[in-house]
């Protein structure tokens, strides 16, 4: 009997079915074959990685990186006085954040990084990975504030993203009940860069907890949909989970602007811990820490652009022209 396949809903625009590895499963130089499959209606048991298979890496603390962020187009709030776990109001014991999993990288281009839908601005670019804001514009959930280490001390969430199961005005609703992934963001000033708070979260019923492993795999998924790359799941043998140094590259598209994204996990800016991780209880692994302390940095660029008026008004005027003097060629080869 036929082992039943794996929903992971991480591929914009469409969902994506994994099988567990069989005899005739490509080897781990050749990505798994990617097929449509419908939206999962699961239980977070469904999602939940079997740890028996997982090989446990640790990642060293770097505390010596320099100006390593300001290359990569960041600031390390730890530098001056933030931290890279958000604040979430209401913890026992106080004091417990979400990390700072996802950094898009102020180096990004200057367009995606203006909040807006506009000219290919980051709302655009969330619609291109399946990301839509809250359900109809309201918000119930917990406002989470961060610090960002940019002078301004903690502040409030700038928004709420969440997985919009392809469907870009109602989609996020179906998140909302069902769970899956989805993202808190602050914007960093003089850098610009966007700092995402990723998490695979459980449906409505079961209170929005957090999966296991909810932390690592939302941000791998949210790497996953922009990239258009496969992401490491035990079960399926042909990838491998993303280490420090890990790069992803490919591209997204939406309303006929395209970006192409590169994914670059780096350690040294989260710990290898559970210490301070709100929802530790159901996020831990056995024998596994709640986050493998890896943060994911999206470079986003845009690589296809729509017409604007402007240049579709030239190329009239342009069209104009050729036509007003091929007019007198053709009457001159009559006569």
């Amino acid at each position: 009997m036929p082992r039943p396949l794996l929903l992971l809903p991480f591929l914009a625009p469409s969902l994506v079915a994994l099988s567990p590895p069989s005899p005739n499963a490509p080897s781990p130089a050749s990505p798994p074959s990617i097929t449509p499959a419908p939206n999962p209606r699961s239980t977070p048991a469904l999602h939940r990685r079997q740890e028996e298979q997982v090989e446990t890496t640790t990642y060293s603390y770097d505390t010596t990186a320099g100006n390593r962020w300001d290359y990569l187009g960041f600031k390390n709030p730890a530098d001056a006085g933030g931290r890279m776990l958000d604040f979430v109001p209401g913890t026992y014991p106080r004091g417990l954040g979400e990390p700072l999993n996802v950094i898009i990288s102020g180096n990004s281009d200057p367009d995606v990084l203006k909040d807006s839908e506009l000219k290919g601005g980051m709302q655009n670019f969330w619609w291109s990975i399946n990301f839509s804001g809250e359900c109809l514009g309201q918000s119930s959930g917990q406002k989470h504030a961060a610090n960002l280490g940019d002078g301004r001390g903690q502040v409030n969430q700038t928004a709420v993203m969440r997985y919009n199961y392809g469907d870009q005005y109602l989609g996020s609703c179906q998140e909302t009940i069902l769970g899956w992934n989805h993202f808190r963001y602050w914007i960093q000033e003089g850098t610009g860069a966007y700092f995402l708070a990723t998490s695979v979260e459980m449906s409505l019923e079961l209170g929005h907890d957090i999966h296991v492993d909810g932390y690592d795999f939302g941000r791998d998924i949210l790497v996953g949909n922009a990239t258009n790359s496969p992401i490491y799941y035990p079960l399926d043998n042909t990838t491998s989970p993303p280490h420090n140094g890990s790069v992803y590259v490919g591209r997204s598209s939406f309303n006929s602007y395209t970006y192409e994204t590169t994914a670059t996990y780096v350690a040294g800016l989260l710990q290898n811990s559970s210490n301070g991780i709100n929802h530790y209880i159901t996020v831990e692994k056995e024998g596994r820490s709640a986050i493998d302390g890896l943060v994911a940095v999206m470079e986003v660029h845009i690589v296809e652009r729509p017409l604007d008026s402007s240049a579709i008004r030239t190329l009239v005027s342009f069209a104009a022209l050729l036509a007003a003097a091929a007019v007198p060629l053709v009457a001159g080869s009559v006569w």
